[in-house]
């Protein structure tokens, strides 16, 4: 019996404008095994203080893929930068730790061209190529200055006036990628706490009660399903993470287990990396990044138990008459159990009546 829910709680306009970019710009060369890179305009709006005693800027080129305008990013910048050269894709495993590439693919996923983190196009670029620059020669790749390392030379390297912020921006993406932050990492969950829930019979002693919590990490509301019988109810419904669920189940239903269930879809945006060797010599490495929209159905399962009920105690009342309707008193009864054992008797009193009291008895199925 499913508890319908149908709410929208996030706007799908940055999600639509992601997946444009993405089909728009990368639909040609992204799975090609060749392409001609290129190299544009000069951009520096970080510094670095240099050998010589003077803050020097940090020149970043912006490079992309001829003819679709697909963005790359430097990955040697020691190295020359390409000017219509031809490129082949390779292997990053190649050339990259799992670890390095676990950092791309967070830097990759949030910053540009994901999202512009609130500055111009061009400032986002440049901030994410100079993420990638910093995560690179923090780990010693080939092929990228150890100068640019931030635990090196952290305290040297600034944004500059007025870029402070962006600066900030691109030191997140790379503490982002210290936490090995990938979407592939972030996968949505549910889960009920506890897993198996054994229920406890109220004051009422007419239901079972108890209650859990579920935990969500999925991009939406969960819904939910259960095989409870009739007469039951939950409550605390809402569809969202830390939702505490309160279970009834009336004592009819004893000794038996039942299942509810929570369940929804999660999406995530997941990087594919393309990384690019020159055909040419000593020109740089570049990568180039596609994202894909996975969407992910998750549920989790929780066994709800109900225990034995207690006995209940009632009183079976009977009145003895004669053919003429008049009380006879006197008379001897007794009362047995299903099994045919006796388990009160007595006699009429002078209304003709015999009451059996404190019996135990279980609640019948409603």
């Amino acid at each position: 019996m499913p508890l319908a829910k149908n709410k929208w709680r996030r706007s799908i306009a940055v999600l639509l404008c992601a997946m444009l970019i993405f089909s728009t710009a990368f639909s040609v060369t992204a799975f090609a095994d060749n392409a001609v890179v290129t190299s544009g305009t000069m951009y520096s709006y970080f510094q670095t203080f240099s050998s010589k005693g003077q803050w020097v800027d940090i020149q970043t080129p912006s490079h992309w893929i001829t003819g679709t305008g697909e963005v790359a990013y430097c990955l040697q910048t020691s190295k020359d930068s390409p000017y219509n050269s031809g490129y082949h894709t390779v292997e990053g495993s190649d050339y990259y730790s799992q670890y390095v590439l676990n950092g791309l693919y967070a830097i990759l996923e949030n910053g540009y061209p994901v999202t512009t983190g609130g500055f111009t196009d061009e400032e986002a670029r440049y901030a994410t190529a100079n993420a990638i620059r910093f995560w690179c020669a923090e780990n010693g790749c080939e092929g990228m200055p150890a100068y640019l390392s931030l635990k090196i030379n952290g305290d040297w390297i600034r944004g500059k006036y007025g870029y402070e912020s962006l600066f900030d921006w691109a030191v997140s993406l790379v503490q982002l990628a210290r936490n090995q932050a990938t979407s592939s990492g972030a996968a949505g969950s549910i889960s009920f706490i506890p897993s198996t829930l054994t229920l406890t019979e109220d004051d009422s002693g007419a239901y079972f009660v108890g209650s859990a919590t579920v935990h969500s990490t999925i991009d939406d509301d969960y819904g939910l399903t259960h095989n409870l019988p009739d007469g039951s109810s939950i409550i605390g419904y809402n569809g969202w993470d830390g939702d505490l669920l309160g279970v009834q189940i009336p004592t009819a239903y004893s000794e038996q287990s039942f299942t509810i269930t929570a369940y929804g879809n999660h999406s995530a945006n997941t990087a594919k990396l393309f990384f690019w060797q020159p055909d040419a010599y000593n020109q740089q490495r570049v990568v180039t990044c596609v994202l894909d929209m996975d969407s992910t159905y998750v549920e989790a399962n929780m066994t709800v138990i109900t225990p034995k009920a207690a006995p209940k105690n009632g009183s079976i009342q009977l009145t003895k008459l004669d053919e003429d309707g008049n009380p006879l008193p006197g008379v001897s009864f007794a009362l047995y159990d299903s099994a045919k054992q006796q388990i009160s008797s007595g006699t009429t009193d002078s209304s003709g009546i015999i009451t059996f009291t404190e019996l135990s008895f279980t609640m019948p199925l409603l």
